[in-house]
């Protein structure tokens, strides 16, 4: 049983599931503009608030992910990424 399976059991809901799908992650307005959002939304924000890097050092944490980034490019100039999310179903005791 999953953690959160296991809360909503514990919780006293009823037949509890959940189910794991792969989902397509998309940002229309591609590459620059994820770059641009990655500073203050996700998880390298938080990176730049803990470790307060330089600006080199920013720099090339940039150049890492826009080169990763880069395969994920649409013909039309947008970014698509493969992604996982969980759905739980559970029925209100």
């Amino acid at each position: 049983m999953t953690y959160v399976t296991g809360l909503l059991t514990k919780a006293g809901y009823d037949e509890v599931t959940g189910q794991r799908r792969t989902i397509a992650i998309r940002h229309p307005q591609g590459l620059a503009a994820l770059m641009q959002s990655l500073s203050y939304v996700g998880p390298i924000s938080t990176l730049y608030r803990l470790k307060q890097p330089d600006t080199a050092q920013r720099d090339a944490i940039a150049a890492e992910i826009q080169a990763e980034f880069t395969r994920y490019i649409l013909p039309d100039g947008s970014l698509e990424m493969p992604g996982a999310m969980m759905y739980y179903k559970a029925i209100a005791p």
